[in-house]
This record gives C-alpha cells, sequence and structure tokens, in this order.
C-alpha cells in the first residue's frame, strides 16, 4: 500500500549538490515526480536515473509507492547528464516609465504584446509536440473549453481523468501570471491510458513521435463520448424541415462534438456503364483535402476528393466496373477541421511517407458553398442574400469592406453551465457557407512519425501567434499567408481550423 499522505517529502542527491524537501505526489506515477528532478538539474527523464528506491532504477511508470519503500526524509541519487538549462533573456525587461520615448510601444505594438503577455506554451515532454500543437489549436474553441470547465459527468472514470486533466491545461494556458509555460504532464498520461499508440517507445527506450491527426480524432472520440449536446436543437443545416428535432432522433442525441465539428455528407456512386445508382450519408470530424500533382490550391484538392472514378462491383452486370462517386456537404459545422491528405503509407518501407507539396489556403474567407449540395444551397440563399446587399451597400457609401472579421465574434454559442446545452447557430438562418481561419496545425519533417509540430493561433483580428512548445512568439497575417507557399523543408499546413461567419445585420458592422 502506498503512504497515506498524499505527498511525501525526500531527499535527492545529484552530483556535488542536495536538494531538500523533494515533493513526492503518491497519487502519481513516477514519471511526475521524475519531471520535478528535470526542472530541478536539467536532466531529461530519458537520461535518468534514480537509485534508493526498492527494486534497483526507479521506472517511469512505476506507481505502487509503498512497494518501492517510499518514506518521508529519504534521501535517493541521481545520476544523468543534463541537457540544455534555460539561457538568461538577451534583453532584460524594461518598464515603461523607464523606457525613453523612443522605446515606448505604439497602439498597434501594445496591443499584440497585451494579447501575447498571458499566452502560454507547452512544455514537450519528449516527442509530445504532436499534443502540444493539437491542444493548442482546440484551445481556441470556446465553447469546448466552457463544456469541460462545467465537470459533466464521464462516460468512465478513465475518461473523466482524461476530461479533467484537459480542462486543466486549457485552465492554465491564458491563466495570467504564474509559471510562463505549462506541463501538460497528466494530460499526456491520461491519452497514453486512453490509447496505449501514443505510449509507443523506440528500441532505445525514447518516446516516439506520432501523428497530430490521430491524437486530434482520439480526443475528439473520447470527449464526444461524456459531452452531450442536451438541447433541442432546430434541425442540422440541411435537414428538411422546421422546428424541434424529434425526441429519439439522431438530431436529438448529438453529442457536443458532432454538434461542433461535425459534417454530414450525401456520397453518391453512379455506374458508368448502367443506371445503377447508390446513395448514403457518411458523418465526419474532418473534411479531406486531397493533393495530387494538380493541386495547387485547397479548393482544387476539394474538388478532386468530392468527384472521384472508381471501381465498385454491378450487380446488373455481375463484375466489377467504373462508378462516377460525387460527394456533396449536406451539414456544415460551427468549426471546420479541415485535414490536408499529406501522407500515404508505404508498405515495403513501413513509414506513413509525406507529400511535401505547397497547397495555399485561404486565410481571410472560405466560401464551401459550391461543395454543398442543392438543399443546403438553397437555405443558405437568404442568408448569402443579405451578405451580398450589405456589401453592395458598404462599398457605394466607399467604405473598406474588412475581410478580417469582428473583434466580438457573432458565432460565439452559449454553452449552459449545468447542462452543456449549446445553442444550434444554424437555427436562426444566418448559415452562409463562409469561414474564417482561427488556427493552423504545421508539421516539418519527412514522415508522420519523425519531424516537428508547430500551432498558429488568430488572438484576435490583428494578432496571431507561433506555439512552437513552450516557445511563443508573436505572428502575423502575412506569415499565415506564406504558409500555404512554404518550400518541401519548412513547416507546412496539416490541418486548418474555420470557424462559420455570420450574417451581417448592420451597413456599420458587417459581422455584428
Amino acid at each position: 500500500m502506498a503512504p497515506a499522505a498524499a505527498k511525501v517529502c525526500v531527499n535527492v542527491k545529484f552530483q556535488k549538490q542536495l536538494f531538500s524537501d523533494v515533493e513526492v505526489d503518491t497519487s502519481e506515477s513516477a514519471l511526475m515526480f521524475m519531471t520535478q528532478l528535470w526542472t530541478l538539474t536539467g536532466v531529461p527523464v530519458d537520461r535518468q536515473s534514480i537509485l534508493g528506491f526498492k527494486g534497483g532504477k526507479l521506472k517511469e511508470d512505476a506507481a505502487d509507492w509503498g512497494k518501492l519503500g517510499l518514506r518521508a526524509g529519504m534521501t535517493v541519487t541521481l545520476i544523468g547528464t543534463p541537457g540544455e538549462l534555460p539561457t538568461e533573456p538577451e534583453h532584460k525587461v524594461i518598464f515603461q516609465e523607464d523606457m525613453k520615448e523612443t522605446q515606448i510601444l505604439d497602439p498597434e505594438q501594445a496591443q499584440i504584446q497585451a494579447s501575447m503577455d498571458n499566452r502560454k506554451g507547452l512544455l514537450n515532454l519528449g516527442n509530445t509536440c504532436y499534443a502540444n500543437a493539437t491542444v493548442q489549436c482546440l484551445s481556441v474553441v470556446p465553447e469546448l473549453r466552457q463544456s469541460l470547465a462545467a465537470n459533466p459527468e464521464s462516460a468512465s472514470p478513465m475518461e473523466g481523468s482524461f476530461m479533467t486533466a484537459l480542462n486543466s491545461v486549457f485552465q492554465r494556458l491564458d491563466q495570467p501570471g504564474g509559471y510562463d509555460n505549462v506541463s501538460p504532464l497528466a494530460f499526456i498520461e491520461a491519452l497514453r491510458r486512453i490509447n496505449p499508440q501514443f505510449g509507443e517507445r523506440s528500441p532505445q527506450g525514447f518516446w516516439m513521435q506520432q501523428d497530430a491527426e490521430e491524437c486530434w480524432s482520439t480526443i475528439l472520440a473520447t470527449l464526444s463520448r461524456s459531452l452531450k449536446d442536451t438541447s433541442a436543437r432546430a434541425p442540422l443545416a440541411g435537414a428538411a424541415g422546421s422546428g424541434q428535432a424529434a425526441p429519439g432522433s439522431q438530431q436529438s442525441k448529438r453529442n457536443l462534438i458532432d454538434a461542433l465539428f461535425g459534417l454530414e455528407m450525401v456520397v453518391n456512386d453512379t455506374c458508368t456503364e448502367t443506371d445503377e445508382k447508390i446513395t448514403r450519408t457518411e458523418q465526419s470530424r474532418f473534411l479531406k483535402c486531397h493533393i495530387s500533382a494538380k493541386v495547387s490550391h485547397l479548393a482544387e484538392g476539394l474538388r478532386e476528393g468530392m468527384n472521384e472514378e472508381i471501381e465498385l462491383q454491378s450487380t446488373s452486370l455481375g463484375r466489377s466496373a467504373l462508378w462516377k462517386r460525387q460527394t456533396r456537404i449536406s451539414r456544415l459545422p460551427p468549426y471546420l477541421a479541415l485535414s490536408f491528405v499529406r501522407f500515404l503509407w508505404k508498405p515495403n518501407e513501413r513509414v506513413k511517407a509525406k507529400i511535401l507539396r505547397p497547397v495555399s489556403f485561404p486565410v481571410e474567407n472560405l466560401d464551401l458553398h459550391e461543395f454543398c449540395d442543392e438543399a443546403l444551397q438553397k437555405r443558405m440563399e437568404p442568408a448569402r442574400a443579405k451578405l451580398a446587399e450589405a456589401l453592395r451597400a458598404d462599398a457605394l457609401k466607399g467604405h473598406p469592406v474588412d475581410d478580417s472579421g469582428p473583434a466580438e465574434d457573432p458565432m460565439a454559442m452559449q454553452v449552459d453551465s449545468k447542462s452543456g446545452a449549446v445553442a444550434d447557430i444554424f437555427s436562426d438562418g444566418t448559415v452562409n457557407g463562409n469561414y474564417e481561419l482561427h488556427a493552423v496545425l504545421t508539421h516539418q519533417g519527412r514522415d508522420a512519425d519523425s519531424g516537428h509540430y508547430i500551432a498558429f493561433l488568430r488572438l484576435n483580428d490583428k494578432v496571431w501567434a507561433k506555439m512552437d512548445d513552450d516557445t511563443v512568439s508573436a505572428s502575423s497575417l502575412e506569415e499565415i499567408k506564406k504558409l500555404g507557399e512554404a518550400a518541401a523543408t519548412a513547416a507546412i499546413p496539416y490541418i486548418c481550423l474555420y470557424k462559420a461567419r455570420g450574417t451581417p445585420t448592420s451597413d456599420n458592422d458587417l459581422y455584428a
């Protein structure tokens, strides 16, 4: 049995130093303790040998501290070579009252600095940049964060721990004061319990790099089992009829994750040799952009993926034949996760090889009207007409059209803190098929199991942030646009997160 106390203080001897009263949290595995020692000594977890506990060298997954002989005041020895320790900042902090006139920030620079001040990075705990970048991107969805903060009932204790850990990370990311960066240790451990794939190690014992899209899918799939959309929702965009969803229907049972990110698509397969047709509906949390030698822009990749020629079995012919497949969107979500299909499996090399071709993408406005089915296009007509009318009126008045969106986002939905219910943005006829970019997840490297992931986040209309693990720096709209033109060796877009844009309600504020 572990000691009764939740935390026990021990002494740690390292080289010629003695660290007294180092806390061991007995409710956590040894990995948490080893991470503390990393902070104290600069010795990375994978280089640590900790002696003094029962059973020899302390292992990261050890959790039964009673069997390890843990007792208050005991001394253990750390052996290992420190990595590169943090260096002093190149420029010391200068307070405004001590600045010269030439050093005082102009209003625009001051806004950028204010936006960046409270934004925190995530520590890389050994090839965990894939998870760090994913969590940073999802953090721009306030409805998701509000629902987690409401402490919803979990589907299982394991998933409850996962949601608690993720909520803790979200809350600390932009919390004023405290440490400069956030350690996602509890979340990473919970993620590895949910999906052991993320706990794979190399033959040398190091944590292996993972695919950020698989991490994204795992997070949303886990949350979908617990975060329920309990509101009586109006029919989804593209659905027939109006009014409240019927009790017991697929719509009324929709979980919060599918309410926020869920796409519905109609797939029509037509045989080129007969009159056979097959129609079905598919659901997805990603819209895929296919990449071939002919694709240079996002729209081209979408067209290629949604209009294909495939081989299928023909019942009337009794053999396989050529079919034409057309896919159209029948339901648009408030948040659109768009994935560039950059990785393909090479069985001989046993690796996910990367398609390095640059593909440009819209930043200010992504219009999906042409990729929607006729029913959804018809439903969007009133909102699109209002938008066009407001744009024409604004142009006649000589006002410049601001295509970057408002400071106060009209599409932000309200989450009931008790039930987790979300107001459906499509119930008031504002859906028009237009989206604005809010986050980009990039990958640098030759295959999915190596390289490095970075997130770029829109903090407000004018400020973007580059989240490179624990390094946070200001970015710009121009830099984001250039990501789609980046060289093969640079960080190139892998996932883009877009947010639906509303319909203008006044001439003075297009997106009020």
